[in-house]
């Protein structure tokens, strides 16, 4: 006789298990809320592009759903969770391991897509077990849950972060999982009907309910109050972390009481019906009120625009900075058409930054044949000054291979000089009408000069002394003692040897 399983629909195990079921889909979009800007930033994308993530897993979470529903009818709800809890799983170990921002995308839509399982079966479960007073209370914890774990869930997130980076945070949701997964063989299969309709039947369901004028009514009333919340999920992160400037720890307080507002809606509405007032006139006021401050925003968005104002949302930490340009670019394209000279300069930025960022670091910016890069930005780290010394040498090594090619179709070869700079910087957001991020500071402009001082001194590679004493590799000898402009003190400068 099998052993009775030992998670009873009417423990408090059981609910605490319908919680964890009802907030892994929020994990996916609340959690990594605050990691938006650290993600961009390590994928070298604009911070707005992240948006995108948000959009994806949504889109898959809802469209799973239209799938899940009806193969749960059929089969079961177990086998629902644990599909949709392995996707979940894979989905967050391939955000984890990305490095680029389509690979990211692709797994967030998979997350999205098996966090769908879990969320659908919960409501499909307390339908199969409760029904009056107990079904309303096990709802009523499921809903509790769902509005309190967005609360906390930024905040949590932001810990992580603080402890490994961005990418730690899809660690949470992956664990979750798991622990579901290990108490799913400890509960019944609640299915007890017989098993759903056919795939034609479901789609003749599917269209006769869109048919129902009533349900129409109710699906675009939910269907405007839920995108206005998510709106506002995906982009608050944006805007108060990317523009406003404010720590991730902060913005998950700030989030945290938003969440507020949507609980005391929720416990207002309860309020009204207890003494009588139906649900038609709740939803025709909340539209109501809704519509009015949307359009108040609306109307001062166009009327008052921003004035222009300068946008800093910055933070100083250690970086090291590296410039490097061509020598000679004026004699190289004096020969060219401008259609040439853009070519040039086009295969020179795409070779410039795939040795600077198989090497670690982040590309600043391009500025003509000039090329600015950081390392330690996002997130310090103690091998900085090395991949940057790293980065200076496959620059070099990119450039020789691609001088033999010119060479052979007879054109003159490509040569650079490189400025390392390590010391303070501001990184962040920055601008008026053009907003951007990048790092500013004595540091950046020390690091420039370096780079110009190559042709003076016949280096290939200028470095500060700050450089030299950080790198715990490579060989490098002094070449002046000398003041810098942009710096306040006697450098001592040293070259560093870009041949092997």
């Amino acid at each position: 006789m099998p052993a009775r399983p030992r998670i009873r629909p009417d423990s408090r195990t059981f609910s605490a298990l319908l919680g964890l079921l009802a907030a892994l889909p929020t994990f996916g979009i609340d959690m990594i809320l605050p990691s938006l800007s650290e993600t961009a930033a390590a994928m070298h994308v604009p911070t707005a592009a992240m948006g995108a993530a948000m959009a994806v897993y949504l889109l898959g979470l809802g469209a799973a759903l239209l799938v899940y529903g009806p193969v749960s009818d059929r089969l079961g709800r177990r086998p629902a969770i644990v599909c949709g809890c392995l996707l979940l799983i894979g989905g967050s170990i391939g955000c984890a391991a990305s490095r680029t921002l389509p690979h990211f995308l692709l797994f967030r839509a998979v997350q999205g897509i098996g966090a769908a399982g879990p969320g659908m079966a919960v409501f499909a479960m307390v339908r199969d077990l409760f029904t009056g007073e107990a079904a309303r209370a096990r709802m009523s914890f499921v809903v509790l849950t769902v509005n309190v774990v967005p609360m906390v869930a930024p905040t949590l997130g932001a810990s992580l972060m603080d402890v490994g980076g961005w990418r730690l945070i899809h660690a949470a949701p992956a664990a979750a999982t798991l622990v579901t997964l290990a108490a799913i063989p400890q509960i019944d299969e609640t299915l007890r009907r017989a098993p759903g309709p056919a795939p034609a039947g479901i789609l003749g369901g599917y269209v006769g309910i869109l048919a129902n004028r009533a349900f129409l009514s109710h699906a675009l009333c939910n269907a405007a109050a839920a995108g206005a919340v998510f709106a506002y999920i995906t982009g608050s992160a944006l805007v108060f972390i990317g523009a406003l400037g404010f720590s991730p720890s902060a913005y998950g307080l700030v989030f945290g009481v938003s969440s507020l507002s949507v609980m005391s809606g929720a416990a207002l509405n309860g309020r009204l019906a207890a003494r009588g007032i139906g649900p038609r006139w709740v939803i025709g006021a909340g539209l109501a009120g809704a519509t009015v401050v949307a359009a108040m925003l609306l109307v001062d968005a166009l009327a008052w625009p921003p004035s222009g104002g300068a946008v800093i949302a910055a933070m100083e930490q250690e970086a090291t900075v590296l410039f490097a340009d061509i020598r000679d670019f004026t004699g190289l394209c004096e020969t060219l058409s401008p259609g040439e000279v853009a070519a040039f300069l086009a295969e020179f930025r795409r070779r410039a930054a795939r040795a600077i960022e198989a090497a670690g670091g982040l590309v600043d910016k391009f500025v003509g044949d000039e090329v600015m890069a950081v390392f330690g930005v996002p997130r310090a780290a103690p091998e900085d000054t090395d991949r940057a010394v790293v980065a200076a040498r496959s620059l070099a090594a990119t450039m020789l291979a691609w001088s033999c090619e010119r060479a052979r179709a007879g054109l003159p070869p490509v040569r650079i000089g490189v400025g390392l700079h390590r010391g303070p910087v501001f990184v962040g957001t920055i601008g008026a009408e053009r907003v951007e991020f990048t790092a500013v500071g004595d540091t950046v402009n020390v690091a420039r000069r370096l780079e110009q001082m190559t042709r003076t001194t016949a280096c290939d590679c200028v470095a500060s002394e700050a450089v030299v004493r950080s790198a715990t590799s490579g060989e490098a000898r002094i070449v002046a003692v000398q003041p810098v402009r942009g710096a306040s003190v006697v450098l001592r400068l040293f070259a560093i040897a870009l041949a092997p």
